[in-house]
């Protein structure tokens, strides 16, 4: 017996078909999107100056009040600290009555970055001050530029001795470390660049590493392993070795870029 299947219409076929093809809708235009409003970190209101400003003041007010009347010491250093840490608790509770965390997080980061940035210019410009007003005196007399202290006692008068010992023995330091560090920086820099490998990987790590290393660190190295160790005198060649140490990551970079 043979069933010979009723043929089927158009519209029975489009409902039984599969499809295959996918149409993707196209995204909507830029123009259509809804950007929302968006917090401006960066920009700073007049609302938000008299905030500051009022914070400021008012960590001077309690500042004078707690260092003057309740704290049991006093002092410049006492003074400051004190206004600084309430003047960032200010900035931080008057900012976040008109806005939210973001914006109590970038006003106490930057009062703390410009207050970096004013101690190390205090620092810096004290330090300068400090050297020209103990140094004043001996300026004007030429013979500090151009004499030693040979024979020179330390209550003789201005116009005898000088700085050029220093000078020269300055230049002769930094001499004996260019010749050190440049051919040893060069060869290093040749090393990690043209004949790379593993061990070149760890070199420029290691040299990476050195460039932020402090120069307090790079004379204690000398001193530990050349002066201890190795027995090498005090004398202006351990001086050499250690400008070395702190030029060659220096030399290395340069050389290799």
């Amino acid at each position: 017996m043979t069933v010979v299947d009723a043929p089927q219409t158009q519209q029975d076929v489009q409902l039984h078909a599969v499809p295959r093809t996918f149409v993707r809708s196209e995204p909507p235009a830029a123009e259509d999107l809804d950007p929302g409003s968006r917090r401006v970190l960066k920009a700073v209101t007049a609302e938000q100056s008299f905030v500051q400003t009022g914070a400021w003041l008012a960590s001077l007010a309690l500042t004078w009040l707690i260092v003057t009347r309740l704290l049991p010491w006093s002092g410049v250093i006492a003074f400051v600290l004190t206004f600084f840490v309430l003047g960032l608790v200010m900035i931080a509770v008057m900012t976040a009555l008109i806005g939210g965390w973001p914006e109590v997080v970038d006003r106490v980061m930057s009062a703390v970055v410009h207050g970096a940035v004013i101690l190390m210019g205090v620092a810096l410009a004290s330090t300068i001050i400090f050297v020209f007003v103990r140094g004043w005196d001996a300026l004007p007399h030429l013979n500090f530029f151009t004499q030693d202290m040979e024979g020179v006692g330390p209550r003789d008068a201005f116009d005898r001795g000088g700085v050029l010992h220093a000078i020269i023995g300055s230049l002769i330091q930094v001499g004996i470390a260019i010749v050190i560090t440049v051919p040893l920086g060069i060869g290093t820099a040749v090393y990690m660049t043209e004949i790379g490998g593993r061990f070149a990987r760890i070199v420029r790590t290691v040299v990476e590493a050195m460039t932020a290393l402090p120069s307090i660190v790079a004379g204690l190295f000398i001193y530990t392993v050349a002066i201890v160790a190795l027995g090498v005198p005090s004398s202006g060649l351990a001086a050499a070795l250690a400008l070395s140490v702190m030029m060659l990551p220096i030399i290395t970079e340069s050389a290799s870029a």
